[in-house]
């Protein structure tokens, strides 16, 4: 990408390691703006790359993000 690229606004599900207790967290963020998407050309190497993002309020939600713990 260049300088002057814009990246659309986007919504995510974000997934949290197991625990110790077996529980998952899932964390839907609605209103998300990539800051960096550093995505690796190598095989098998997606889970290793940091991703930011900014997240912003949305009123139709009247939240940022949500959490769940699921099974």
């Amino acid at each position: 990408g260049g300088l002057s690229d814009v990246f659309p606004e986007f919504g995510c599900l974000v997934y949290a390691q197991k625990s110790g207790s077996g529980a998952v967290f899932e964390i839907e963020a609605y209103k998300c703006k990539a800051i960096g998407l550093g995505i690796g050309a190598e095989r098998k190497t997606f889970a290793s790359n940091e991703y930011t993002a900014k997240l912003a309020y949305d009123s139709a939600e009247n939240a940022l993000f949500r959490i769940r713990e699921i099974e």
